[in-house]
């Protein structure tokens, strides 16, 4: 327990004993009468052990509480996480009263933003109609109105209607019941809470294993999973480690709609049943490359991209079990992004050309190719800051990788 600076109340950790995944909150009692309120948000953890702790700290100096957790497991694995609030902390009441202050003066100001645009739109629509009604009079034909533009006289799209080149400016993800393993590492519960936390490094790539297992195959056998996690072990002690771990995902999996581990006697494997109301990155991944024609129709290319844009495949986890498919889609967007990147350029459409050789740099860091294309896009855009700044990050990468210089100077880079 911390005292306040006024002295007059206490400031202290509580959270449910018996809940094995609990969450911890921040209250404050007063200490005349007693009565106390909820702080700052929650802190979930997992207290099925019991040496797992929770403690509560203030610096004085840099007026901040702080909350160290200790979580240890069955296996003898710990991980510890610190969060930090600055004081004083308020409640959730108080929380919701600044929000709904703080979203009326938005309101505001966007009311004045919007009836301004009007107004000025309002004005340059008159203007113009106004030039054009002179022109056409005095050139003898008839008045074209705003809605006919790019309309032909046959009824045809002409070229001014014609649609832009598309981009990927609106991309949008699945809020709940989904797993992203593109980027960061992401499991989103049935209320879109983010329970990525609840799986332990160890635990993490036993899921992963099952899970592109039952991506690609029937999943893994359980005789598979003990000559891998646990080469060393006694037949009774694997027994015990992987029930442990098993039992784990499945608790965790009980907060996600759409996806269950079950083990199959008949064949003695593990899988991931899944169903439409649950989503993967990777699986939408893998179904594409199974099923789509060769080569990929433009509609299954934009949407790899936009999976592809949320970052690199198992960025946060290095274990040779997963080398073959980080392989796999490295050898697909290294396929695919050039040919895209050379369209999307020659479109002008430059800022999408910037995304899709991000995405190159994943398969491909020292790809002199990619490079070209960045720094030349960013030129295209009048921004020649960002340009050498890619050009010196990729200089830089170079020489820590090739132990030499990078041979071509920023001056020199252009496209053919």
């Amino acid at each position: 327990m911390i005292l306040s600076e006024d002295e007059q109340s206490i400031y202290f950790l509580g959270y449910p004993e018996y809940l094995p995944q609990t969450y911890a909150l921040l209250y404050r009692m007063n200490i005349v009468d007693g009565s106390y309120e909820e702080l700052g948000d929650s802190i979930p953890f997992v207290s099925e052990e019991i040496a797992t702790n929770i403690n509560l700290y203030y610096s004085h100096k840099r007026k901040e509480f702080y909350c160290l957790v200790q979580e240890f497991e069955k296996q003898g694995e710990a991980s510890v996480r610190m969060y930090s609030l600055q004081a004083p902390p308020v409640s959730l009441n108080e929380m919701r009263r600044y929000e709904l202050k703080a979203a009326s003066e938005r309101w505001k100001v966007y009311a004045a933003i919007g009836i301004g645009v009007l107004i000025v739109l309002g004005v340059c629509w008159r203007v113009a109609y106004k030039k054009k009604r002179r022109v056409a009079k005095s050139a003898g034909v008839p008045s074209v109105s705003s809605t006919d533009a790019g309309i032909e006289a046959d009824g045809k799209v002409g070229k001014a209607a014609k649609a832009e080149v598309p981009g990927l400016t609106e991309i949008r993800y699945r809020e709940r019941n989904a797993i992203y393993l593109f980027g960061t590492f992401s499991v989103l519960d049935r209320e879109g809470k983010d329970i990525a936390y609840m799986f332990s490094p160890k635990l993490r790539t036993i899921f992963l294993y099952i899970l592109l297992h039952s991506i690609w195959d029937d999943g893994v056998f359980s005789s598979a999973m003990n000559e891998i996690f646990w080469p060393e072990k006694t037949n009774d002690k694997i027994k015990n480690l992987k029930g442990v771990a098993i039992n784990h995902i499945r608790k965790i999996l009980q907060e996600i709609d759409g996806i269950e581990l079950i083990h199959v006697h008949e064949s003695g494997r593990f899988v991931l049943n899944t169903c439409d109301d649950f989503y993967c990155d990777y699986a939408s991944f893998a179904h594409m490359l199974r099923s789509g024609s060769r080569p990929l129709d433009a509609e299954a290319v934009g949407r790899l991209l936009k999976i592809w844009i949320r970052g690199c495949f198992l960025n946060a986890t290095d274990h040779e079990l997963f080398d073959g498919y980080k392989y796999k889609v490295e050898e697909t967007i290294l396929t695919i992004v050039p040919v895209e990147v050379d369209k999307a350029y020659r479109a002008a459409n430059f800022a999408l050309v910037v995304k899709l050789c991000n995405v190159w740099a994943y398969a491909d860091p020292l790809s002199e190719q990619g490079l070209s294309y960045t720094v030349c896009a960013y030129r295209k855009m009048g921004n020649p800051e960002e340009a050498l700044r890619r050009y010196s990050s990729f200089a830089g990468l170079y020489k820590k990788t090739m132990n030499a210089n990078y041979s071509i100077a920023y001056e020199s880079i252009k496209l053919p």
